[in-house]
């Protein structure tokens, strides 16, 4: 069993993305609600800030327009 119980995932923008660039996950909601968390890392992988998405949705997004080339980290959990 896994202390938090969040899966994360890193990725690595080398340009800056365009207006319709995001993360995502699709789900069934009526199976149980997933947070969506968005941190950026600089070069010591220090978490430097967060942005997330909650919605009664099957989808969780989070857009990557305006964010900077970098080092990026996706937290996805479960909610309450």
């Amino acid at each position: 069993r896994l202390e938090d119980q969040a899966d994360w995932y890193r990725f690595e923008r080398t340009e800056l993305p365009s207006a319709s660039d995001q993360v995502r996950i699709d789900f069934t909601h009526d199976h149980g609600d997933l947070l969506l968390e968005l941190y950026a890392a600089d070069d010591t992988t220090q978490l430097v800030f967060a942005n997330s998405s909650y919605s009664g949705n099957n989808f969780e997004k989070i857009s990557l327009a305006g964010r900077p080339p970098g080092t990026y980290f996706v937290k996805v959990s479960g909610y309450n």
